[in-house]
This record gives structure tokens, C-alpha cells and sequence, in this order.
């Protein structure tokens, strides 16, 4: 009989389940638990990267490829001139809702002005806006996937921990009964040493 159970009285009373903490071989893992706070952050930074954090590759390279893509069309069209919070500062918002795109895009280019007629500029303003509010709608579901998995890793412990108190109930209630059985065996046998006849 392994470590994980016990034999008594020809049953085994042990846990079908890993205890918390429990480390052998083939036990289940509890889901992984995100910060909320850090999938956010980095799902805005860098598009995509929230579901990676919580274990969804294939869903990080779509929104990154979605996301940039979509930015990256809007900039080609606005000749790279449609991000200036200055110049624009309501479609700026939307924009800045991807964070690092929209970061990088100024840093580079601080420097431009509107020289000439650009004939996609507004185009450029909606492709780049669109790709801020795809980010956000990004964010938001890797947020959703790191929440359903501290719901799962709750819900793991406390099943864990009920499994265990019902575990112990019925250790205590098999240890009573072998008690009791000793017990009376121990009286049928003193009361056959007070009837036995003497010699």
C-alpha cells in the first residue's frame, strides 16, 4: 500500500484526490492564478501578450498579428502622421488603448509635420483608431481568461480541503468502529474466563 492510503480491516481508506501540496507523480496541478493587473498591463503594452501570460499562444498571435497588422495599415496610410496627440487628440485616445504601437509611434515620430496634403489621412486615423479599440477588446478577454482561472484554482482548493475533512470524518468513524470491536471482543473474553469452571 503506497503512502496515500491505508489498509484497514481489508479496505483501503485513502485519498483518490492530491492533498494541497501534495507532489507525486501524476497528482493534478491546480490551475495557474495572473495577476489581473499584470495580464492588463502587458495585454496593453504589447498586443497579445495578456494571453500569452495566461496560457493562450494561439490567441496571442492573433491579436498581435490583428492588432499590429490593423495599426501598422492605418500608419501606411496616413503616411505616418495620423498619431500626434496634439493634432488629433480624440482619435489620440482610442489610439492609445495600444499602448506600445502608439508609445513607439511617437517616439519616432516627434520630429514630422504635415508638409503636404496627405490623401489617406483620415483612413489612417480610423485604421489606427480601430486597432487601439481591437487591443482593448484583447485586454479585456485575456482579463476574462485570468479571472475563469482563479475561479478554477478556488474552486480546487476548496474541493480539495472538503475531500480532505470528509477524508479524516471517515478515518475517525473506521478508528471508532475498530475501537469498539476491540473493546467488545476484550469483554467476550473476560466474561468466558468468569464462566469457565474450575478444575
Amino acid at each position: 500500500m503506497d503512502h496515500a492510503g491505508k489498509d484497514i480491516g481489508g479496505g483501503t481508506i485513502g485519498p483518490p484526490y492530491p492533498r494541497p501540496g501534495m507532489s507525486t507523480p501524476g497528482a493534478l496541478r491546480p490551475p495557474s492564478a495572473r495577476s489581473a493587473i499584470a495580464t492588463g498591463l502587458l495585454g496593453w503594452i504589447v498586443p497579445g501578450l495578456g494571453h500569452l501570460v495566461v496560457g493562450r499562444p494561439g490567441k496571442a498571435l492573433l491579436y498581435f498579428v490583428v492588432v499590429v497588422g490593423t495599426y501598422a495599415l492605418g500608419l501606411r496610410f496616413g503616411e505616418f502622421l495620423c498619431v500626434n496627440r496634439e493634432r488629433e487628440p480624440y482619435w489620440f485616445l482610442g489610439q492609445a488603448l495600444a499602448g506600445g504601437p502608439t508609445a513607439a509611434v511617437l517616439h519616432l515620430t516627434k520630429d514630422l509635420g504635415i508638409s503636404h496634403r496627405v490623401p489617406f489621412y483620415d483612413l489612417g486615423l480610423l485604421y489606427t483608431t480601430a486597432a487601439g479599440l481591437l487591443n482593448a477588446v484583447a485586454v479585456a478577454d485575456a482579463l476574462g481568461v485570468a479571472d475563469d482561472r482563479r475561479a478554477e484554482r478556488a474552486a480546487f482548493f476548496a474541493s480539495a480541503t472538503g475531500a480532505h475533512a470528509l477524508e479524516a470524518a471517515e478515518r475517525a468513524r473506521v478508528r471508532d468502529a475498530v475501537r469498539a470491536s476491540l473493546e467488545d471482543a476484550r469483554a467476550g473474553d473476560a466474561d468466558a474466563g468468569l464462566t469457565m469452571p474450575s478444575a
